[in-house]
């Protein structure tokens, strides 16, 4: 979150005070409320009067999607053979990126119940810094630890995989992020360590 942001979640932005740098800020709406086409085009036009940016992908949680989609449905229309066999779902049934005008719209599973992100991928500058690209956990020469002990002990065995990876945006401003969107209802809750 805090790789698209205003200074909400981080005002120092590796070593940057982003109030100082305004390439460094993204726009940020705190309490959007209800979605609308009119407010997903409004975070389209300030990106590109900002810097001339182009929002090539929009990242959400599955809630989210839902209610773009929902924005469409009347819009959906059927003719010739279709009324025979009215098709009433979208890409989204299969877990596909839904568009919203040719820009696609990613579900992600863990990210935030109400948040939506703007992203300019070409622009933005993503990069990804590895120092270490994967490895099992072996500090005291045993990969493999027995799960419980005494009383408690288990046939299971438990391992760590470790991953050190930072990620970074050269230009946020590139970037934008809906807050406090209102209108998702369902939320499930995953059996711990899926």
């Amino acid at each position: 979150m805090a790789l698209v942001d205003d200074g909400t979640y981080r005002a120092n932005y590796f070593g940057v005070t982003r109030a100082d740098v305004p390439a460094t800020s993204s726009y940020v709406t705190a309490s959007t409320g209800a979605l609308s086409v009119d407010l997903i085009q409004r975070v389209s036009d300030v990106v590109d009067q900002k810097l001339g940016g182009r929002i090539s992908q929009i990242l959400c949680h599955h809630s989210i999607r839902r209610l773009v989609i929902q924005l469409t449905d009347a819009d959906r229309r059927y003719s010739g053979a279709s009324l025979m066999r009215p098709e009433p779902g979208t890409v989204a049934f299969k877990q596909g990126d839904v568009p919203f005008g040719d820009v696609p719209v990613r579900a992600i599973r863990d990210f935030p119940l109400d948040v939506m992100m703007f992203l300019d991928v070409q622009n933005m500058g993503f990069k990804e810094y590895v120092s270490e690209s994967g490895k099992w956990v072996d500090e005291d020469g045993s990969v493999l630890v027995r799960v419980g002990s005494g009383t408690t002990g288990r046939d299971a065995f438990e391992a760590w995989y470790r991953m050190r990876k930072q990620y970074f945006v050269e230009f946020p401003a590139f970037c934008a992020r809906l807050d406090g969107i209102t209108g998702q209802s369902l939320v499930i809750q995953r059996p711990s360590g899926s």
